[in-house]
């Protein structure tokens, strides 16, 4: 079963939540233009949603977004604000499917600062069928 909701926050980013139970996996679709500020908030109503589904897993989707106007900084924000999924996600897999170059290095750069603190299987896909096929191969 899929349940969907919308972004309550009104910006040039839009994401979408998704809920696929047959993976426990909560998937957000992120479009537009992304910054930091958006991006944080988006943090804070993902963690929610994991709470209140109780998914074990976790899959971002970068459709096409942009990430041109995120910074080093805001990299490290979004690093720190990032770890309250830790305790939601423990035990679990997240995957992030990318597919452009310069979000990819920012996920990367994400990896690369959160890995040592990270209670999740983490990887990186450019494909969407992969990362679905890692997540539900328990």
């Amino acid at each position: 079963m899929l349940l969907a909701r919308k972004n309550p926050i009104k910006d040039p980013m839009e994401f979408e939540i998704m809920t696929h139970s047959e993976s426990s996996t909560l998937e957000v679709q992120v479009t537009g233009l992304i910054n930091a500020e958006y991006f944080l908030g988006m943090i804070d109503v993902v963690n929610t949603e994991i709470k209140l589904t109780n998914c074990k897993n976790g899959l971002y989707h970068n459709v096409g977004a942009d990430s041109s106007q995120l910074t080093s900084s805001d990299m490290r924000r979004i690093v720190k604000a990032s770890k309250v999924l830790n305790e939601s996600l423990e035990g679990g897999k997240v995957a992030a499917v990318i597919t452009n170059k310069l979000s990819y290095g920012l996920v990367r750069m994400w990896y690369a600062f959160s890995s040592p603190d990270l209670k999740f299987e983490f990887q990186l896909f450019n494909k969407y069928e992969s990362a679905m096929h890692w997540l539900n191969n328990q």
